[in-house]
């Protein structure tokens, strides 16, 4: 299975069920810095860095040490 890490971040170990799943992957919220500079009207975080996790995707480990989330994708502005 596929799922969302959640909306619980930035705090560690906000992941949690059913994502911390030993058997599922978990997907964590990405941005770039233009992507939040255009929809949030605010500067992007300082650095070098070209995409980052957003504020409210939770973050591993879990609460037994495991890795999770095991990949990141972008999580807004999105649309099918």
């Amino acid at each position: 299975f596929i799922i969302s890490a959640g909306n619980s971040g930035p705090g560690h170990q906000t992941v949690g069920s059913p994502s911390v799943s030993r058997l599922s992957i978990s997907v964590g919220a990405t941005a770039s810095k233009q992507m939040v500079q255009r929809q949030y009207q605010i500067p992007g975080p300082v650095g070098g860095e070209d995409d980052f996790i957003l504020y409210f995707s939770s973050r591993g480990p879990t609460g037994a040490g495991g890795f999770k989330p095991n990949i990141t994708a972008p999580g807004t502005e999105l649309s099918t």
